[in-house]
């Protein structure tokens, strides 16, 4: 039964599609939010400023809703210039169990995951960095849960 429920929720989620920053699927409101190191919302960044990025799922309905996940990884961010090339991943540099699992999301509640990546300009990049090279312009960032098929994306740009 929670196999089909899961499929049910996956074939809503791919059906509805997807906003900039908000999508609603299967009674839960998915947000993604770009940050500034003040916590505001920001797409504009100077370079070798530090990025935040807060994901969460919103139960704004009386039914607890839960969500399944294929392993220990929940949740995925990714940083790609216009042409798609990958230049960040936020699970590249994480290790994850293979153990199947879920999380309720309690009615009137959310759950939420935050992140962060500092960058660095192109040109002073240091070996040894742990910042991000980029250079200014527009990239694409974006964020999901897995196994839900909503995906998340904004602008992003780098002055």
């Amino acid at each position: 039964m929670k196999v089909l429920l899961t499929l049910t929720a996956i074939l809503l989620t791919l059906v509805s599609g997807c906003s900039d920053d908000v999508n609603s699927s299967a009674g839960l409101e998915y947000r993604f939010e770009v940050l500034d190191v003040h916590e505001q919302p920001s797409s504009r960044f100077l370079v070798g400023e530090e990025v935040r990025l807060l994901l969460s799922a919103s139960n704004s309905g009386n039914e607890l809703e839960i969500l399944y996940f294929s392993s220990g990884q929940e949740v995925d961010y990714e940083l790609t210039t216009l042409d798609g090339e990958t230049l960040w991943r936020w699970s590249d540099e994480q290790v994850f169990t293979a153990a199947l699992h879920d999380r309720e999301v309690q009615p009137l509640s959310e759950i939420s995951h935050q992140t962060s990546f500092c960058t660095v300009d192109t040109v002073q990049t240091q070996e040894g960095s742990d910042c991000l090279p980029v250079s200014i312009g527009e990239y694409r960032i974006r964020g999901w849960f897995l196994d839900t098929g909503v995906e998340l994306q904004q602008s992003i740009y780098f002055d």
